[in-house]
């Protein structure tokens, strides 16, 4: 119930930087394919069943986003 009560409070608001945080907070989740999938398994889940292999997969997604980045950005200089 906290977190409906804090996704409650976060679209109800109309300040234009929280709309505007809210706004790439969700594009930027939406491309990142293995979050998302990640944050889907963990929220269809229950605690007593959950292995925690999705969030092993959830870090090796962050970790190949960042090395691709490292790598994108040594080309560029």
């Amino acid at each position: 119930m906290s977190a409906v009560d804090k996704l409650h409070k976060l679209y109800s608001s109309t300040l234009e930087p929280i709309v505007f945080a809210r706004s790439v907070g969700l594009e930027v989740l939406n491309e990142l394919d293995t979050v998302k999938a990640a944050l889907m398994m963990d929220a269809g889940g229950s605690r007593s069943t959950r292995s925690g292999w999705e969030w092993d997969l959830l870090a090796r997604g962050v970790e190949g986003i960042a090395t691709g980045m490292s790598d994108i950005a040594k080309r560029t200089d």
